[in-house]
């Protein structure tokens, strides 16, 4: 998405939900910010492009902004743990670095290009509550860690699949072992394991990301 202008950058971006952990603050900072622009008072522009950087947007021309939404990624993180072919499975989500840190959906060529020990051009994406709401899980709150689930399992009566979220550090854990689940695709693959179906989201599927 493109928005010309950093004042509109800035909106549209603390308009994406979750925006406060890409960008490293506090919920009510960013509540804050939104009560500003509705009153009319002032964010600084120094205070505005370093948000807009931190959060992957990048200037394409004139403060013409573009913004990365969910399903993207600063291009430049490095923080990220290295691809191998046998970590993924065709269908998976992973990041294309050099496609603007699009989410892209493992292919064979994708599996070929991962085979060479010096490929960077894909990364892994951080699980995070925002992909859980897209792949339709539902959140239960609790006091040290949350819940998520999803489906129904007709047999024990309960729910197909369950990950606890450690509130503390954000932490995503498969409710029946001390499997960690850090990224997206880890956790399809499981889902996988477990139903033998395959969890993906419309909009990306239909190259809509």
């Amino acid at each position: 998405m493109q928005v010309e202008g950093t004042k509109a950058a800035f909106e549209a971006m603390i308009k994406e939900r979750g925006i406060y952990k890409r960008l490293g603050v506090d919920t009510s900072t960013v509540a804050n910010w939104k009560a500003y622009l509705r009153e009319g008072k002032s964010i600084s522009l120094d205070k505005m492009e370093e948000m807009l950087f931190r959060s992957g947007a990048q200037i394409v021309t004139n403060k013409v902004w573009r913004i990365c939404d969910k399903y993207e990624l600063n291009p430049w993180n490095n923080n990220l743990s290295s691809l191998k072919p046998s970590d993924v499975r065709i269908g998976n989500y992973v990041r294309s670095i050099y496609n603007g840190g699009t989410t892209a959906i493992v292919s064979a060529e994708i599996i070929i290009n991962l085979e060479h020990p010096e490929s960077t051009t894909y990364q892994p994406i951080l699980l995070s509550e925002e992909w859980l709401w897209d792949f339709k899980f539902e959140k239960k709150e609790g006091g040290v860690a949350n819940s998520w689930h999803i489906g129904h399992n007709p047999i024990t009566k309960d729910w197909l699949m369950e990950v606890v979220q450690i509130v503390d550090d954000n932490r995503f854990f498969y409710r029946n072992s001390h499997f960690k689940l850090k990224y997206v695709h880890q956790l399809q693959n499981l889902y996988f394991a477990l139903t033998g179906e395959e969890l993906t989201i419309g909009a990306l599927q239909n190259g809509n990301n």
